[in-house]
């Protein structure tokens, strides 16, 4: 018997009630299987029952009539056929009601229980939307521009930083006072905020409006590409310094060149690059090459002004502010070449490399200084000055950078003969292989011979070379020093010669894509571990500055070789200066400077060839090169290179430019080598 009927409370499916027992019970609907509670309509009253038993258990059922049994619409998206889908029931039978277990009898816990299952649905279904939102906008997003950092660092002060033997002196002390700073001019405001500089050490820029941009160094370095087989080259240890955003050596961007390949042999036609560098005209010159492994690209273009009016300009640029609470001299001065882009150089002929390594860090702090007033007490802390050449500024010590002429007394009775005439003949010698030029250009300059001794008046500069001339000939052979140097200071043998195995190591690595020449050097530190100094005065008077491009590729060739490739396509010459530093400079110095070496010719004596033979075959070697400068030529040939065998040990002084004596090594070898 239908007693009456109500709605479920969730899915509004139509219950209809026919056991007075079930009223007020909690029930589970049918359909949904949500919890109903049986109460009967306002107006309902209870009838006997006449025709259907009462059944065991009160039931509640979803009808099993269509329309006819609904008295109130259901929702809209209600499917009364689903609602009618289970199991018909028997014809006047009634389903047994599934008692509820006691946490679901109360009416508060039961709508307790929907607000909680309500709540958790919604969150499930805000938090599934939130991903859906995310992934398709990681889908669809347009890529990051990928981040683009600042210049490239000093990454050059820290290679240098090797470690060294203990400090060796100075060439010819000095007491003279330091040369004076060229005038300044006037004050230049600052606009640039500082940048770090290692621990937060602030380091300004110098701004693109103080300053015009030097001739040659024309765009800014981007980013540069790293070689192609390392990943990033090992940054700089310590004391380095990254450039400014805006500084007077970023004041141009960089053009860049997409060559085809490094291969010697091909891209012929290619036109990205303005100039591949070969050495057609001088085959035989081993400062050139004959196919590049190296292409240059070259600086984008010109600037307004002269050099030296722009030189003079940036180092009167004021800082407003500067502090390193420690940094190396050499350190110091890549910092200079960051902020100034001006063509910086140590005088590696009156500095040695292991006094600069070995000296201690310095403490920098000072406000509103001229770049001028700056390097000049720095480097006055370190007992260095520095001059204003044509082509930048030269770091040396501070009587190199004199030129007043000083007279000392020579101790030379144990080099030259017991005869009356021995100390002019010596004399002469000094003449012939040490600075010969300076003694017709220097006013006043001379040798002078009093109670059979040699008073010689010169400049600092000479006297060093004549005291290290007077050494090296009391090493080969095998006499004691008298100066107060050090031996260590005194090489006998090129350096290329003595320390030939530094040379040895196969490195390989790529620049594919365009790479300052700084960069590239300063990877070369980082892979060999040697200390690799630049002549940058030098590569300006040749057209180079630390940022002009070049693009190498160098795969297992020793040390030696590699930077032969690297240099000789670019015409550039390198030379090794002691057993740990590498010295890169032009063509115009490597043809033009006059240098003393010391050959141990003993090896090639002993092989049966003559001493006349063995010279007659190193000036021969060095006239068959050609094309190595008029200076290279032999004085007889009217040149300055001189010869000299010293039949006491056997060793022959030569007085040569870098690009001879080059040549003499590989000659020296071979006539050592020809018995074996």
């Amino acid at each position: 018997m239908e007693l009456f009927s109500i709605d479920c409370t969730t899915c509004q499916a139509k219950l209809i009630v026919r056991d007075l027992s079930a009223i007020g019970q909690i029930l589970a609907c049918p359909k949904c299987a949500s919890m109903v509670q049986i109460v009967p309509p306002a107006n309902w009253t209870a009838q006997p029952a006449t025709t259907e038993p009462i059944a065991d258990t009160a039931s509640a059922s979803v009808p099993t009539t269509s329309d006819s049994d609904i008295s109130r619409n259901t929702q809209p998206d209600f499917d009364p056929a689903a609602a009618t889908a289970t199991e018909p029931m028997a014809a006047g039978a009634a389903d047994p009601i599934e008692t509820p277990t006691a946490a679901w009898e109360s009416p508060l816990e039961s709508q307790t229980r929907r607000v909680v299952e309500i709540a958790f649905g919604s969150i499930a279904a805000v938090a599934i939307v939130v991903l859906v939102g995310i992934m398709g906008w990681n889908a669809f997003r347009a890529p990051d521009e990928p981040e683009v950092a600042v210049a490239e660092t000093a990454k050059s002060a820290s290679a240098a930083e090797r470690s060294t033997d203990n400090s060796t002196e100075a060439a010819v002390d000095s007491t003279e006072e330091n040369t004076p700073v060229p005038d300044l001019q006037p004050k230049v405001e600052s606009q640039q905020d500082p940048a770090n500089v290692d621990e937060q050490v602030q380091i300004p820029a110098l701004p693109v409006e103080a300053v015009q941009p030097l001739n040659d160094n024309v765009e800014n370095a981007a980013e540069q590409a790293p070689p192609a087989d390392v990943v990033d080259p090992a940054p700089a240890a310590e004391n380095t310094v990254p450039l400014a955003s805006k500084g007077v050596a970023d004041a141009q961007g960089t053009e860049t060149a997409d060559p085809k390949t490094l291969s010697p042999n091909s891209n012929p036609e290619s036109a990205t690059p303005d100039e591949v560098l070969s050495a057609d005209e001088h085959v035989d010159n081993p400062l050139l090459v004959e196919e590049p492994a190296v292409r240059r690209f070259p600086n984008p273009g010109d600037e307004n002004g002269s050099f030296q009016d722009q030189l003079v300009e940036r180092i009167a640029f004021r800082v407003e502010q500067i502090e390193l609470p420690g940094v190396k001299p050499r350190a110091f001065v890549e910092l200079m070449i960051d902020m100034t882009a001006l063509p910086i150089a140590f005088d590696l002929d009156a500095l040695s490399p292991r006094q600069i390594a070995a000296l201690p860090a310095l403490e920098v702090k000072k406000q509103d200084v001229s770049i001028a007033e700056l390097m000049s007490e720095t480097l006055t802390k370190a007992g260095y000055t520095y001059l204003t050449e044509a082509n930048g500024l030269i770091v040396t010590t501070r009587s190199s950078a004199s030129n007043k002429l000083k007279r000392y007394r020579y101790p030379t009775d144990d080099l030259r003969g017991d005869g009356p005439d021995a100390p002019a003949q010596f004399a002469q010698l000094l003449r012939r292989l040490v600075a010969p030029h300076s003694w017709e250009a220097t006013p006043d300059a001379r040798i002078e011979i009093v109670d059979g001794e040699l008073w010689i008046e010169q400049t600092s500069d000479v006297h060093a070379q004549l005291v290290a001339f007077c050494e090296r000939l009391r090493l080969a052979r095998g006499l004691p020093l008298k100066s107060r140097f050090s031996r260590d200071r005194f090489a006998l043998m090129p350096a290329s010669i003595e320390h030939a195995s530094r040379l040895e190591p196969e490195i390989t690595f790529t620049f594919i894509e365009p790479a300052a020449l700084r960069q590239v050097v300063q990877h070369l530190e980082t892979e060999t571990g040697l200390a690799i100094y630049v002549d940058w005065p030098s590569l300006k008077a040749e057209g180079f500055t630390p940022r002009t491009e070049i693009a190498c590729s160098i795969v297992a060739e020793p040390l030696g070789q590699a930077l032969t490739s690297i240099t000789r396509p670019l015409g550039l010459a390198w030379r090794m200066v002691d057993d740990r530093t590498i010295e890169i400079f032009g063509r115009e110095r490597a043809e033009s400077q006059l240098v003393v070496a010391f050959y141990d010719l003993r090896e090639a004596l002993r092989e049966g060839v003559a001493p006349p033979t063995a010279l007659a075959q190193i000036r021969q070697s060095v006239i068959e090169a050609g094309n190595l400068g008029a200076t290279s030529r032999w004085s007889d040939d009217g040149g300055s290179g001189e010869i000299y065998f010293d039949m006491a040990s056997r060793y022959a002084a030569v007085l040569q430019t870098h690009a001879a004596h080059a040549i003499i090594e590989r000659c020296v070898v071979d006539l050592s080598s020809a018995g074996h």
